[in-house]
């Protein structure tokens, strides 16, 4: 029991820290809420961070596959009726994905 224990804790441990220590869920808000997208309450800013989470997903899985992640995500989002996909895909990325800040225009 203990060694499977043992077993799932190192397993899951890179999955568990893989997010930047500089990803901030709080000052993606902030940045969506600047740019004129409000979040009154903490379920809608809870919905917000699990879109820019998503947004992240979608850029990872475009790099991944050797598409053009920005045209992908744009595509995407504004497919799904999103007004303002560069908004949202320059927050997503600057403040819960760095790691693809490189791929943003």
């Amino acid at each position: 029991m203990l060694r499977t224990l043992v077993a799932g804790v190192v397993i899951a441990a890179p999955i568990l820290f893989a997010t930047p220590a500089h990803a901030d869920a709080a000052d993606f808000i902030d940045y969506l809420e600047s740019n004129g997208i409000p979040s009154p309450t903490r379920a809608i800013a809870a919905d917000a961070v699990d879109l820019g989470n998503a947004i992240c997903g979608l850029y990872s899985a475009a790099v991944d596959a050797g598409r053009n992640a920005n045209r992908e995500v744009m595509n995407t989002l504004a497919q799904d009726g999103n007004p303002n996909p560069a908004v949202w895909t320059v927050g997503a990325v600057t403040y819960l994905c760095p790691q693809y800040e490189y791929l943003l225009p």
